[in-house]
């Protein structure tokens, strides 16, 4: 990093959704501008004026199809008007759309165009019925290999996975893996007021997600290996080191240490479909950038759109080598009381994934985590990958804390 960069301020919005007590038969999304008003007020708090944001980023990756309106940029001066005339740029990258927004805001920052850039994600998915979503969100890879007859695309795209892996791995141990994963997410979840799974009251959580998949779903993924439709938005303020001394915020801050992109060709499929090669590419360059390695992670928020890809993400990390992930859940553990917690905040199974908002959540669940309590006043690295499509965009960040 030529210049340092800082975390300053986040926020998040309820995670709206099958789980939640609200999401009922009475359930009216939200409109896209009650979110950025929300978002915008949400930050406020950690500024002595909004005059003082320089720029803003929006990611989102369906608003068109969703929610039948585009050029969202233009949103946030309507959100507040002390926002009128800055700069925004609005960005895609589909499941990674939030992943991409923060990296932006970054290269602004060390670019020295700005000083205080305002970042938001979000999606609001519950607004056609499931099967639509599922053909909007199949637009994330190409539409024209599709299979009409596939109405759960990216399901079975990574039940495709599964069927690889499991080549390479104890079949029984693989899904003892997963239950474990879907456990640890739900579990964490229930300790976030604002994931979608909060109110899960679920007694047996492992017995739940040990049951066979519908063959009318996918062949190898039951319900509780897939993350679900979400409503939501996050917001996070980056700064400058000039940007700071602006806004004289006295509480805490976490500084971007790194970050690395990768993007592969949506035309082209996986050379190996047991693998995140993608995914771990945009890992070894954050590290490299941020000069460390996984040992020295202290908390991960992973992209498990689906248990088996969180299970892959391990691997890309280098949490764990090649086709040992599963092993390493079951003996050494993902939980919060782990060596290193995993998905703290539920990840995309728990806390929900409203597609163009996750790359932002994970950094606003990382501030969190390093503000919590005095237990993390020593943990000095934490991680982010957010992944769009099938690991054809994969966004991932270091933090730092100070």
């Amino acid at each position: 990093m030529r210049s340092k960069v800082f975390i300053a301020g986040t926020y998040n919005s309820i995670c709206m959704g099958q789980g939640r007590d609200e999401f009922n038969l009475n359930y009216k999304p939200k409109t896209l501008l009650a979110y950025m008003e929300e978002l915008v007020n949400g930050v406020s708090t950690f500024l002595p004026s909004l005059d003082m944001i320089d720029e803003a980023v929006v990611g989102n990756f369906m608003s068109t199809l969703y929610n039948k309106q585009a050029n969202l940029a233009a949103f946030i001066p309507a959100a507040n008007k002390k926002l009128e005339s800055i700069p925004v740029t609005s960005v895609e990258g589909a499941c990674a759309s939030g992943g991409l927004a923060l990296t932006t805001a970054i290269k602004s920052i060390l670019s020295e165009t700005s000083d205080v850039v305002l970042v938001l994600g979000l999606e609001i998915q519950n607004t056609v019925a499931a099967i639509y979503g599922a053909d909007y969100l199949a637009y994330a890879a190409d539409n024209s290999k599709r299979k009409s007859s596939l109405v759960h695309y990216f399901p079975s795209v990574f039940s495709d996975r599964y069927e690889s892996y499991k080549k390479n791995v104890d079949v029984e141990i693989l899904n003892k893996a997963m239950v474990e994963w879907y456990y640890n997410a739900i579990t964490n979840a229930r300790e976030c007021e604002k994931a979608q799974e909060y109110h899960n009251t679920i007694k047996d959580l492992r017995n739940f997600a040990n049951t066979s998949p519908n063959p009318k779903f996918t062949k190898n993924l039951n319900y509780q290996s897939c993350s679900k439709i979400s409503d939501a938005g996050s917001a996070v303020l980056l700064c400058s080191e000039k940007g700071l001394d602006k806004i004289k915020n006295c509480r805490k801050i976490i500084e971007i240490a790194g970050f690395g992109l990768a993007v592969s060709s949506i035309k082209d499929k996986p050379t190996d479909y047991s693998q995140m090669l993608n995914s771990q590419i945009a890992v070894e360059r954050s590290f490299e950038m941020a000069s460390i390695s996984p040992n020295l992670l202290s908390l991960v928020e992973l992209h498990d759109c689906f248990s088996i890809a969180g299970i892959m993400q391990l691997e890309a990390i280098g949490i764990s080598s090649k086709y040992k992930a599963c092993d390493y859940i079951l003996e050494k553990g993902i939980s919060k009381t782990s060596v290193l917690p995993i998905n703290y905040s539920g990840g995309l199974i728990g806390w929900g994934h409203p597609v163009g908002a996750t790359g932002v959540r994970q950094a606003v669940s990382i501030y969190d985590y390093f503000n919590s309590n005095s237990n993390h006043k020593n943990d000095q690295y934490a991680l982010s990958l957010n992944m769009g499509g099938d690991d054809k965009i994969a966004v991932s960040i270091v933090y730092k804390n100070i």
